[in-house]
């Protein structure tokens, strides 16, 4: 995908597994000159869209250029998705760096590739956990040119870090959100980015800047902002230190798997709408994956049928892994 970040053109970006008929429907949805449409995770209903508008983006991407001093001599590439902030984010800082990007040609995440791609001379890359994890169980260390990876869409584990550390991976932890145009802070504690002002209300983490959301763009057409005297209330449980803040993660509604967020109640809604009330969605831990989900039936009842139908529906990282 090309973007001309310096034109009125719009753009939708989503999931290019959602059913067909949704993406149909996405199409016609950007009508704000200069603006990004990006569609939130799930399938069973049409996605909402996070308004940003291209300004927000550069704005992002100045601030992460500026800490990592990125200049024309950079070469850029990752495997995350162009439909979510983390890749498109990529592009915004090659467009005001003048760096270059190596493109992903691969449909799926593939380890022996990206290390591949790496040894054409890449400077910068991205991650989510789940990726280093499995660099890290291939024993993989990097190339000498590779001077910084984010690793980003999820909460790193100091586990991971070490063990990524003791291989030689440059990694550098990150925290952002799709509304705020990717990143918000960056390193080990994490340190805020220049372009972004910070509060903790109540434990959860506010967030001002440029960079933020324009809205939501809801499936009925409806267009919410949610700020609040240009603060955006998070999901993220937070404290903030002088230099620093320290995640205490997520409301508990809300899972990340595979850096992907995913609202357990929807899927418990969309759960009881195929089935009634049998049971419920609950998460469990996994090493690779942060959070997978399993069916809690009420009753004596065999889950496999469910949980086959059920996958049938949803998005892969949505899929039930069994009976809990």
């Amino acid at each position: 995908m090309k973007i001309d970040w310096e034109s009125q053109a719009s753009h939708i970006l989503f999931n290019p597994r959602l059913p067909q008929n949704i993406q149909e429907s996405l199409k016609h949805q950007a009508t704000l000159p200069g603006t990004l449409y990006i569609a939130t995770s799930g399938t069973t209903a049409l996605p909402k869209l996070v308004v940003l508008s291209k300004h927000a983006f550069l704005v992002s991407a100045a601030a992460v250029n500026h800490q990592l001093d990125s200049s024309e001599q950079d070469i850029w590439h990752s495997p995350l998705p162009l439909f979510h902030v983390g890749g498109l984010s990529i592009l915004a800082r090659a467009h005001l760096s003048g760096a270059a990007v190596i493109p992903w040609n691969l449909p799926k995440w593939s380890h022996t590739n990206y290390l591949e791609q790496l040894k054409r001379g890449v400077t910068l890359s991205s991650l989510v956990p789940t990726q280093l994890y499995d660099l890290i169980q291939a024993n993989a260390s990097p190339p000498p040119s590779l001077r910084t990876l984010f690793i980003g869409g999820d909460a790193l584990s100091e586990s991971l870090f070490k063990q990524a550390q003791a291989l030689g991976w440059p990694v550098t932890p990150t925290y952002g959100l799709t509304e705020c145009a990717s990143q918000v802070a960056v390193g080990n504690p994490l340190q805020p980015l220049r372009h972004v002002t910070l509060n903790v209300i109540d434990g959860i983490l506010q967030i001002k800047s440029d960079a933020l959301l324009t809205g939501y763009l809801d499936a009925d057409g409806t267009f919410q902002d949610p700020k609040i005297d240009g603060w955006f209330r998070t999901e993220d449980r937070a404290a903030l230190h002088p230099n620093h803040i320290h995640l205490h993660g997520r409301n508990r509604d809300w899972v990340q798997i595979g850096a992907e967020t995913v609202h357990i109640p929807k899927l418990q809604t969309h759960l009881e709408a195929l089935f009634g009330p049998i049971g419920h969605i609950v998460p469990h831990k996994d090493p690779r994956l942060g959070v997978t989900l399993y069916l809690h039936l009420k009753d004596s009842l065999s889950a496999k049928t469910f949980v086959e139908q059920f996958n049938k529906t949803v998005l892969p990282f949505e899929r039930l892994r069994g009976q809990a």
